[in-house]
């Protein structure tokens, strides 16, 4: 059986806090504004000690690191969100066991908006429920044929009843498409490959020129979608695909940024 990258929650929020950019400025990464407040924090502290930090100075200096400090915190607490956002959509599959003699399951994508990850304990807990031993893995780099996809496409599957509440209404009168044809293939869903696109970009991040060959230009992006619609059964004109991909870097970029 092929060994799946498993990573930590913290490796998780270490991979996000890489991919988070300011919402002023798209080039200037959180993670760069993080470590450079702290830098800043640690030399105002270093100064404050050298100057023997006497109770007469402590109103100054605490008003010269209060901004520092709440920078952290802020670009701190917008990581966590953007994490838990990204577990949500799928981007990032958790799993974890209920208790000590329970197997491991995956934890479905609906559950994260209802439970609060504690990082250093590798614990999602909500109200009765709890997974301990959380671990998460990235859809695009499990092998395609694993059968740990089939688990995560049937936690992810809502039960009858909830499945049939959330069908949207019919039009009862609707014409038939394409001319009443039957057994044609559907068209590939799009969301879903974003959603895919989600998952490869959290683990390899955004096409760069920094980058290794291969996954450093929009044309490689191209490349990638065109061959999950080849294995998937489905095709596409290069300018659909294209268009598509465009979209897809738009929009990642514009969640990562919020």
């Amino acid at each position: 059986m092929t060994r799946l990258p498993w990573k930590t929650p913290q490796e998780v929020r270490n991979r996000v806090l890489e991919l988070a950019v300011s919402r002023t400025d798209p080039e200037v990464s959180v993670k760069e504004i993080v470590e450079n407040a702290e830098r800043n924090l640690a030399n105002e502290t270093q100064v404050f000690a050298l100057c023997g930090a006497k109770d007469a100075d402590r109103t100054q200096f605490e008003e010269i690191v209060k901004p520092l400090r709440r920078l952290i915190s802020d670009s701190n607490l917008a990581v966590d969100r953007l994490m838990m956002e990204m577990i949500g959509s799928g981007s990032w599959i958790g799993f974890g066991r209920r208790h000590m003699d329970a197997g491991e399951e995956v934890i479905p994508n609906r559950y994260w908006p209802f439970l609060v990850l504690n990082i250093k304990e590798a614990r999602a807990i909500g109200e009765g429920i709890e997974f301990r031993g959380v671990r998460f893995l990235t859809y695009g780099e499990i092998p395609h044929d694993h059968s740990v996809r089939d688990r995560i496409r049937a936690a992810n599957k809502l039960p009858d009843r909830d499945r049939e509440a959330s069908k949207p209404v019919q039009n009862p009168v609707s014409p038939i498409k394409n001319g009443g044809r039957r057994g044609r293939k559907k068209v590939a869903d799009w969301d879903a490959y974003y959603l895919a696109f989600k998952t490869k970009i959290a683990a390899d991040g955004f096409p760069d020129e920094l980058n290794d060959v291969g996954w450093n230009k929009q044309a490689d992006v191209e490349r990638w979608v065109t061959d999950l619609l080849e294995r998937e059964g489905y095709s596409a004109a290069n300018s659909t695909v294209r268009g598509h991909v465009v979209a897809f870097l738009e929009r990642a970029r514009s969640e990562i940024q919020n």
